[in-house]
């Protein structure tokens, strides 16, 4: 697989697969049954690097994009015909189809408030081309409707489908969120690890903010389920929805997705 500056995604993909086709064209490559792909062999196969990357994944092209970038010589290398991991997505008979997470907010956002894929854009000098929406339409086995990005409507929806005490349930989830969303907004989301290397990242850079929040940053380093478990949400339609929320922004439900993840992304109805 050949990496450019660009091979993050979008009209970048495209180039990247002609340039691989390309280079095996010149260099000698065995056809396959899938016309996407191509085997290199021979002298493709072989060439000096300076860094390989280990999987095409959101990671894997990020940390390769910024090392090209800075002018090092990278190969990736990926299992898969498709770039892109748990994001990559392929289409069938027109239909369009992403493997894991399909929410990303934050893309246009700048400083700390940016989703960190947005910084990695910007060093890239990457332009996205973002559609933006506000209501999405929900089917699930309690019924279909109409929600829109945010909390507001949610708490109707919530009261059509579940009743009272979900919808008591929700607000009292919405209290617990408020400080942690303010806890989040003190450090760009980068910092924010799920494992020990959030003592560099965030205790170690940005401990005044910490302590500022009184605690509150530390809880957002922790899967989101526990601060589920804190609220004492119990309903298991709203249990099943933050899960289905937290598979959207990051491939796995709440008991694997850091709590920060889903504050900044919205944690809400809508999110």
């Amino acid at each position: 697989m050949c990496l450019q500056q660009r091979g993050l995604g979008g009209p970048g993909r495209a180039e990247v697969s002609r340039s691989c086709r390309l280079h095996a064209s010149k260099a000698g490559a065995t056809a396959t049954a899938n016309p996407s792909r191509t085997v290199l062999t021979g002298e493709a196969r072989s060439h000096e690097t300076d860094i390989v990357v280990v999987g095409s994944g959101i990671g894997g092209l990020s940390a390769a994009g910024l090392l090209a970038k800075y002018g090092h010589k990278v190969t990736v290398c990926e299992s898969h015909s498709i770039p892109g991991g748990a994001a990559h997505a392929w289409v069938r008979d027109g239909y369009h189809f992403e493997s894991g997470p399909s929410l990303y907010s934050g893309l246009s956002a700048r400083g700390k408030e940016a989703n960190p894929l947005s910084h990695v854009f910007s060093a890239l000098g990457v332009e996205l081309d973002l559609k933006r929406y506000n209501t999405w339409n929900v089917l699930v086995p309690e019924g279909t409707f109409l929600t829109k990005i945010g909390n507001d409507n949610f708490y109707e929806v919530l009261e059509k489908v579940r009743g009272p005490e979900a919808v008591a349930e929700w607000a009292r989830l919405q209290e617990v969120m408020r400080p942690l969303a303010k806890a989040a907004a003190l450090m760009p989301p980068a910092a924010f690890r799920y494992d020990p290397g959030v003592l560099i990242t965030a205790f170690t850079r940005y401990l005044p903010a910490l302590l500022a929040s009184g605690g509150d940053a530390a809880r957002l380093t922790g899967p989101f389920s526990a601060v589920l478990d804190g609220a004492g949400i119990k309903d298991p339609f709203v249990r099943n929805w933050l899960d289905l929320l937290s598979f959207l922004l990051s491939g796995l439900p709440a008991n694997g997705t850091i709590a920060a993840e889903v504050v900044r992304g919205g944690g809400g109805g809508g999110s």
